[in-house]
């Protein structure tokens, strides 16, 4: 059997991270029925401790297991661990973050190469495959329909050549008509937009941050504002492209397009540019009004953030686009922070929101105060990021209980949803 590598993060039915580390979500209050036959017992791949028994199997050994990470994690936190043991536990989970990025970017590489080539043979399909004889009588047929063509130009052309030297003799049926064949110019080549590819770095289509992608498309950005025709014609083409393109199949420069691109105030064919594209608009800036945004992701659904449901009507769910809005400003730079650190802000931040009473948990146990006034900004705290950092992060920009309760509960258990 050929097991096929999908192009998801692992994780299991009802467990994440925080089940290594604290329940994710509230404790139920009437414990699963238990299985007496062992054959009944099912297995779950746990994205942090590997292959285990479901939580309604009522496993003690993988309960074990689970609580004793556990309660490492927990005491790694609260620095009660010995210096070597708290070490080597903190490059334990680094080194699970790591593969499960690695593993998460080289299935979501080999999905885009696969599209790549799917959609290479919907442009030009393979030609059908002939008998061998089958195949040498059509290149003979094919040659002597060539040979017979220039037979027909060559005595058209010296009938042509006579008819000029020679009048014509007078006929009653009036003068005769010479057909000439005339060799017509070679239609001119329209560049493709796969052509354009040869125009970025090679790194341009990686899922990974590149320095020299970021400057050329600087330089680029730089050159079209300042009246470059071609610079900002390839700069429209490429953003073009990236709308196109399904939001978790958008390589660093494509998103880099999407976040900088702004087209010229003073350009003059804006309003005939947006017509022949079908309607497209510009993407907005990080912090623009929701109502903008909302406008946007009508027009772009394919790019419509995970997390975020459809109205009845087909258009971004309002409460959920809020939310969302949110958390982007919450989170850290997503073109200046390693994915390892998104990917942490990302676990501890769910765990927070849809966990309940953990935040206020928190807040109470280790006296954190919440801002009087509500202000989003980016996280810039520790490089080692906990549930704790993110609490206080929460608090810093002034997000209440009641707040993440209301906003951001319903939005994160979309989120976490597995699709």
């Amino acid at each position: 059997m050929q097991i096929q590598h999908r192009n998801v993060r692992p994780q299991a039915s009802n467990w994440t991270y925080a089940n290594a580390v604290g329940a994710v979500t509230a404790p139920s209050t009437s414990p699963p029925p238990a299985i007496e036959d062992q054959n009944q017992r099912l297995w779950e791949v746990h994205p942090f401790c590997g292959l285990l028994h479901t939580p309604e199997s009522n496993c003690a050994i993988c309960s074990s297991l689970i609580l004793h990470i556990r309660d490492a994690k927990r005491m790694a936190d609260e620095n009660s661990l010995a210096k070597e043991e708290a070490k080597s536990f903190a490059d334990a989970l680094a080194a699970l973050h790591r593969q499960n990025d690695v593993s998460y970017w080289e299935g979501v590489e080999r999905g885009r190469l696969e599209a790549r080539r799917e959609e290479a043979k919907k442009i030009s399909p393979p030609p059908p495959e002939y008998d061998r004889e089958e195949a040498h009588s059509e290149v003979r047929e094919g040659q002597q329909q060539k040979q017979t063509q220039l037979s027909t130009n060559e005595k058209a052309s010296l009938h042509c050549n006579n008819a000029k030297k020679e009048p014509p003799a007078p006929s009653s049926r009036g003068q005769s008509v010479v057909r000439v064949a005339v060799k017509l110019p070679n239609r001119p080549q329209v560049k493709s937009q796969s052509d354009r590819k040869d125009r970025v770095p090679q790194d341009y289509y990686s899922m990974f941050r590149s320095p020299s992608v970021e400057t050329y498309l600087r330089q680029t950005m730089d050159k079209a504002q300042a009246g470059d025709v071609f610079a900002l014609n390839h700069i429209r083409a490429l953003a073009r492209e990236a709308h196109s393109t399904p939001r978790d199949n958008k390589s660093f420069g494509q998103r880099f397009v999407l976040t900088e691109w702004r087209n010229p105030a003073s350009d003059d064919t804006r309003r005939t540019t947006n017509q022949s594209e079908g309607s497209a608009l510009p993407n907005p800036r990080l912090d623009d009004p929701i109502e903008d945004w909302f406008t946007y992701y009508c027009v772009h659904g394919s790019s419509l953030p995970r997390g975020v449901r459809r109205d009845v009507n087909g258009n971004p769910y309002l409460p959920d686009l809020k939310a969302s809005r949110m958390y982007a400003l919450l989170r850290p730079a997503s073109l200046a922070t390693p994915t390892s650190a998104k990917t942490e802000f990302t676990v501890h931040s769910m765990e927070l929101i849809v966990t309940e009473s953990l935040y206020e948990s928190i807040l109470s146990r280790l006296s954190i105060p919440v801002a009087s006034e509500l202000h989003l900004r980016a996280y810039d705290g520790p490089v080692k990021i906990t549930v704790e950092e993110v609490a206080r992060h929460f608090a810093r920009c002034g997000l209440s209980v009641e707040m993440v309760n209301r906003d951001l509960v319903s939005w994160a258990k979309e989120y976490q949803s597995p699709k």
